[in-house]
């Protein structure tokens, strides 16, 4: 199985942060709105490639969206380790849900920040609790 590094890095080495990157040297409006519509309906179909089954489709994705699936994971779990668990965990739920995304419902990217807060803040719930039992289990036993 191959492991996922994330935040991935571009062909300069350098970190990406953004969920899709862009071109961001043009600011004319109308460009932008028509790249990113451009970027939405391929992004749809990169899914649709994923969910027959298309490895270098999901490589695709998760090139082009980890960064920022790792930020969010990151920003609500505040532990690297935790979040790229996190992480690599969407990008499995990913590749078993692709036939599932609707297009009609919204983007790629709508779906996966969707996915990415339910699945962070999930975890974050689950530490909590393991925090909160280990301090319960240590106020009844007493220290060692």
């Amino acid at each position: 199985m191959t492991k996922w590094v994330c935040p991935p890095r571009s062909s300069s080495g350098q970190e990406r942060t953004d969920m899709v990157m862009r071109d961001t040297a043009s600011n004319d409006t109308v460009d932008r709105t028509r790249r990113t519509r451009d970027d939405a309906t391929e992004l749809a179909d990169v899914v649709v490639r994923i969910a027959g089954g298309d490895v270098d489709s999901f490589a695709e994705l998760y090139d082009r969206t980890c960064a920022g699936v790792y930020g969010i994971t990151l920003q609500v779990l505040r532990d690297a380790g935790f979040a790229e668990a996190v992480t690599e965990e969407i990008y499995l739920e990913v590749w078993r849900t692709a036939g599932k995304f609707d297009p009609s419902r919204g983007s790629v990217l709508s779906w996966l920040i969707d996915m990415t807060y339910a699945r962070a803040i999930e975890r974050a719930r689950l530490e909590r609790s393991r925090t909160d039992r280990g301090s319960h289990s240590q106020l009844m036993t007493g220290p060692p």
